[in-house]
């Protein structure tokens, strides 16, 4: 099965519809289902790529993101990893947020605008990543497993109205570890300042009942 590209690098040049392999449920198809997930099946352009001239780049300036802030990240009904029912194994949280940034500044035409194209070309990929320490949690057949992370993160990026949090739950093991559980959404589509149940996917991308108690907040610098 073939990987997919990163959709937000041709949602930002202005396409319209980006193609997924939907075999795979990794990180290109896990980013158009946050966006698309509980919609009409489309949604606004960035603010930017709406104005009728010009795309500004100076969108919000920067900002922090803080994640589950002074308490617990508890995932429940977790799945048993590679089917090993009824068996306990070590587990932890891993983190990301994925976004871009202007590195270079784009190239203008004749009358001084920004293509869509140009825009796009001249911004760099960023990812941030964190990783909570392993807990051990035990599976049972009919409930699933439990898991409870008193910890806390936080990360500094310039604001992007295409910024991505990916919340990951591994099993750690001997090797390559294996992914339980998987959440992925647009930042600006996040409720901030409230403790949150949100629902993670499995590895194949399908609603076993796993959830995930998460807190967000949003500080502008």
């Amino acid at each position: 099965m073939s990987s997919n590209l990163d959709p937000s690098k041709f949602w930002r040049s202005g396409s319209q519809v980006v193609s997924l392999n939907w075999q795979k449920y990794d990180k290109g198809v896990q980013m158009n289902e946050g966006l698309f997930v509980g919609t009409h099946g489309w949604v606004l352009k960035p603010e930017h790529m709406r104005k009728k001239r010009g795309l500004d780049f100076d969108d919000g300036g920067a900002c922090a993101i803080s994640t589950a802030a002074q308490a617990q990240a508890e995932g429940t009904c977790l799945p048993a990893p590679n089917g090993r029912t009824g068996k306990s194994f070590e587990a932890y949280i891993r983190t990301e947020l994925f976004y871009h940034r202007e590195v270079n500044p784009p190239p203008t035409e004749g009358d001084g605008e920004v293509s869509a194209v140009a825009k796009s070309t001249s911004l760099e990929n960023v990812a941030l990543r964190w990783k909570s320490k392993s807990i051990k949690v035990g599976h049972h057949p009919e409930d699933g497993a439990d898991g409870v992370w008193n910890e806390t993160w936080e990360w500094e990026y310039e604001r992007d109205e295409l910024a991505f949090i990916r919340f990951l739950i591994y099993e750690d093991e001997f090797g390559k570890d294996d992914r339980v559980s998987t959440f992925c959404s647009p930042v600006e589509r996040l409720v901030m300042g409230e403790w949150l149940v949100v629902r993670l996917m499995d590895r194949k991308g399908k609603d076993v009942g796993t959830t995930a108690l998460v807190k967000f907040e949003l500080e502008e610098l």
